[in-house]
């Protein structure tokens, strides 16, 4: 499978979502979002190219890739943000 900046791909699973942001050096850079409901999971992650494709099923779909809530703040960002303020 070919991996292109800003496609979105789905795992074997069909739960997740990630959405690749850029491609350097052989590592790519993505976005994790829920399937379900388009919550995004992470804002910025890392992986090899292999892995990646290992991981990834199909490209999403373009419904799918609608419900991408890009402008919300990503659950493990939010869990990070409130351990913080804890402190």
């Amino acid at each position: 499978m070919k991996l292109e900046v800003n496609c979105a791909y789905v795992n074997h699973l069909g739960a997740f979502a990630r959405e690749i942001i850029a491609i350097e050096n052989g590592q790519v850079s993505y976005r994790d979002f829920l399937l379900s409901d388009g919550q995004p999971m992470s804002s910025f992650r890392k992986c090899s190219r292999a892995t990646f494709r290992n991981w990834a099923a199909r490209l999403c779909t373009a419904s799918e890739v609608a419900m991408f809530r890009r402008d919300d703040t990503p659950h493990d960002d939010q869990l990070l943000l409130s351990i913080l303020q804890q402190r």
